[in-house]
């Protein structure tokens, strides 16, 4: 699974989860929407600080890293606000860890 340059549809909590739902993710070359849970999130950290819990920074944000391991996520993404006067973007490291790592292919979108 190739992630770079995937879009975040979505990403927060759901019972003590963490959940990635993205878009335009690479698989045998082609594009997917995947899902991807973290199963009882125990250490979360955004920009190396402890977190209690993850949302969507800005309502587009594209994935620049993305590793998958056993116990979690370290992720790099770059979130891009177009509403208001003016375009912002910030960009955020993840490293999210739990009981386990569940991905699922949703759909393929070309």
């Amino acid at each position: 699974m190739e992630f770079e340059g995937s879009t975040v549809l979505h990403l927060g909590m759901s019972d003590g989860d963490v959940v990635f739902e993205i878009d335009d993710v690479i698989i045998d070359g082609r594009k997917f929407k995947v899902v991807v849970k973290v199963a009882q999130a125990y250490d979360i950290k955004i920009d190396n600080a402890p977190s209690e819990a993850v949302s969507m920074e800005a309502a587009d944000g594209e994935i620049l890293e993305f590793e998958l391991t056993a116990e979690g996520v370290f992720s790099i993404i770059e979130w891009c606000n177009f509403s208001g006067a003016g375009k912002s973007r910030s960009t955020k490291s993840y490293r999210i860890s739990g009981r386990t790592v569940v991905s699922t292919e949703l759909a393929r979108t070309t």
